[in-house]
């Protein structure tokens, strides 16, 4: 049978499960249960039309920013050695009864990877024939065909892409069932060609287009052993942690991810954990408080070129500052600038995020002045910059979103947006993947002295163009709703 025609297997079973039925299920499962506490009955198998939305751009411009951003890593990078955004409960997006214990995400699956997440934590029941998709003993309205459709569909667009999956049983204890169902999805349903299901890691050239498979409990006897200590390095206290020593411990995984790095295993950092009832902090709560003070972690004072943060798994993915249903694509694209890219191909009239390789703060044109400085990326218009060809080839202006503006510098002073004169810049590559910008009438590199990563100051003309702190990346950075 085909993948297509198991996904519609899949929906027949479904159809067949009435609330009664599911209520009887719910007896000696959670099916019903989950239903009878608000769970809806309308299972939808895509985004919907405003969550396929991209502001402020066509697709084009999602790609290199989030959609396909491992279309600019080399090929024969080892999967041990990327940033990777992933989410803790990938499918986990109803609260059912649960009193908000059992939601850990607000956007689906199709969203999730178009926002740059690479990492899913798909969780399986065995019910019947079929896995079912749960948190705990609440259904989350998916089956697992469902789920590997999703993912097929996104690789068959960006092949460029790899998902890494980790599986785990959920809700059920029958680890003989659990295989020969796993086993039946791969070569009677005929999924078997979209995994990468060897026991060690490949490159990204080798998992491109494909699902490496994360066997967490029971082991699958195939894919890389998620309990394998040689393999993985995992910090996942879930269990109602006090918020002060959750990020601490999120703060020991990434010094060890980046000065303990000796690319023998990938390590996994959990954002997520829960009260599981016995508190009031619910996966919603540590998120507000975890996803903004580890995006200002890696914004700040980790953010070197060379440093890589493994898997960073969190629960609101979409939520960077602490607002719900957000919709954002910050805490990916936080993680994902950690990545060695390749250099973008510069087009004008496209919009860019202009951030300097030694600082990793961002151009900020303000609300209300003449300054141009460097501030924390925020994804306002005040730090989107388009690209105008100047008056001979590889001479550009920036002008500012917010003020319409151009990036302008003298020598002697601090950068500034004006519309008069010293706005036109010389744009040459320079490292692995940023650019120099040089003023052309003077002819100095745009700089941020000394490297200082303290926001509100200005770049200055001078300096060394092999130094990083005359290196800027240009990022193609859009919101995903």
């Amino acid at each position: 049978m085909s993948a297509g025609r198991e996904v519609g297997g899949e929906w027949v079973v479904k159809a067949h499960l009435n609330r009664r039925e599911l209520l009887r299920a719910g007896a000696a499962g959670g099916l019903g249960a989950a239903l009878a506490a608000g769970l809806p009955l309308a299972w939808p198998t895509r985004a919907s039309a405003e969550q396929q939305q991209v502001s402020g751009t066509d697709l084009g411009g999602v790609r290199a920013a989030t959609v396909q951003w491992m279309s600019r890593v080399p090929g024969a990078t080892d999967l041990r050695g990327l940033s990777i955004p992933g989410t803790h409960e990938s499918c986990a997006r109803f609260k059912a009864g649960s009193a908000g214990f059992a939601q850990c995400q607000n956007q689906d699956l199709h969203w999730q990877l178009r926002a740059g997440v690479r990492y899913l934590d798909i969780r399986c029941r065995v019910y019947g024939d079929i896995f079912t998709i749960h948190h705990g003993p609440y259904y989350q309205g998916m089956v697992f065909g469902e789920v590997l459709k999703t993912c097929r569909d996104f690789l068959a667009a960006y092949p460029t892409e790899t998902i890494l999956m980790r599986m785990q049983q959920e809700y059920s204890d029958d680890t003989a069932a659990y295989k020969r169902i796993f086993a039946e999805y791969l070569d009677v349903k005929g999924w078997r060609s979209l995994f990468h299901l060897d026991r060690s890691f490949p490159t990204l050239g080798e998992a491109r287009g494909k699902i490496v498979l994360m066997s967490g409990w029971p082991y699958l006897d195939q894919g890389l052993r998620f309990s394998d200590e040689s393999l993985f390095s995992v910090q996942d206290d879930y269990a109602d942690p006090q918020p002060g020593r959750k990020q601490r411990l999120v703060d020991e995984q990434l010094r060890a991810s980046f000065w303990n790095f000796h690319g023998r295993k990938i390590y996994v950092n959990h954002l997520s954990a829960t009260g599981a009832g016995s508190s009031v902090w619910t996966p919603w709560k540590y998120a507000a408080r975890l996803n903004p003070w580890t995006r200002k972690l890696l914004e700040g004072d980790y953010f070197y070129k060379t440093h890589r943060t493994g898997i960073v798994a969190m629960d609101y993915v979409d939520s960077p500052d602490g607002n719900w249903n957000a919709g954002d694509i910050d805490m990916t694209a936080c993680v994902i600038r950690f990545n060695t890219l390749t250099r973008p191909v510069l087009a004008p009239g496209k919009s860019y995020v202009v951030w300097n390789q030694a600082t990793g703060k961002a151009l900020d044109g303000g609300t209300a002045q003449t300054s141009v400085v460097q501030w924390t990326y925020t994804g306002l218009p005040q730090q989107r910059w388009t690209l105008e060809a100047g008056y001979a080839p590889g001479i550009y202006r920036l002008r500012c979103e917010r003020s319409g503006k151009y990036l302008t510098c003298r020598a002697g002073a601090g950068a500034t947006q004006e519309n008069t004169t010293h706005h036109y810049w010389q744009i040459a590559p320079a490292g692995d993947s940023g650019f120099t910008l040089r003023q052309d009438y003077v002819g100095s590199d745009l700089r941020m002295q000394d490297g200082t990563k303290e926001s509100g100051k200005q770049p200055t003309l001078g300096g060394s163009s092999s130094h990083d702190d005359s290196h800027w990346i240009f990022d193609e950075r859009v919101q995903v709703r």
